[in-house]
C-alpha cells in the first residue's frame, strides 16, 4: 500500500496557477497515483488558523522527495 504525503502551502500563497506551474517545472505533470503529484482546491478542510485567509491548495504526492523540495519552497 502506497503511502500519500498531503501538504497545505503556507497562508501567504493564494494563486493556484503559480504554485502549479512551479509543480509542474521542477515535476513534470501531475498523476498521483503514478509517481507524480496533484494539486486541489479544498477549501472546506483546509486548517483553521488565526490568518483570516488560510491558503487552501493541498499538494498530494507518494513520492519523499517532491514532498521535501515543495516543503522548501512553499511553507
Amino acid at each position: 500500500m502506497k503511502k500519500f504525503y498531503q501538504i497545505w502551502p503556507n497562508d501567504r500563497y493564494q494563486n493556484k496557477h503559480e504554485i502549479w506551474q512551479w509543480c509542474f517545472e521542477k515535476f513534470g505533470p501531475g498523476n498521483v497515483e503514478n509517481g507524480g503529484w496533484s494539486l486541489t482546491s479544498h477549501y472546506n478542510e483546509r486548517p483553521r488558523t488565526e490568518e483570516r485567509n488560510p491558503c487552501p491548495f493541498l499538494f498530494i504526492t507518494d513520492d519523499p522527495k517532491k514532498v521535501t523540495l515543495f516543503v522548501f519552497r512553499w511553507s
